[in-house]
């Protein structure tokens, strides 16, 4: 069997070129738009109008983001399973979040 390596080709740049200028573009466009979110507390708590819970399940959200998610299972599949894992995850959210 022939083996072929996997590259990008021409229309693979075009598209990765056009998801990291739009998302430049989104960046940029909030950056100096002259948003309201001027410290920690209206950007993480939206000035004091957010509950606790969905505060806390954004910050869950992306601290186990879906890049950790696909890295956990490769290093599972490649080094097999880590059995502290789930503990390790709980002490991670307990520092996290220590008054939930």
């Amino acid at each position: 069997m022939e083996s072929t390596q996997p590259s990008f080709l021409l229309p693979d740049y075009l598209v990765l070129a056009a998801v990291l200028l739009c998302s430049s573009l989104i960046g940029l466009y909030y950056r100096f738009s002259g948003g309201k979110q001027k410290t920690q507390r209206e950007y993480l708590l939206a000035d004091g109008g957010a509950a606790i819970i969905p505060v806390a399940f954004s910050l869950m959200a992306s601290f186990m983001s879906a890049i950790t998610l696909l890295g956990v299972s490769q290093e599972n599949y490649t080094y097999g399973t880590q059995v502290l894992q789930c503990r390790n995850m709980q002490e991670s959210c307990h520092v996290l979040f220590p008054s939930l």
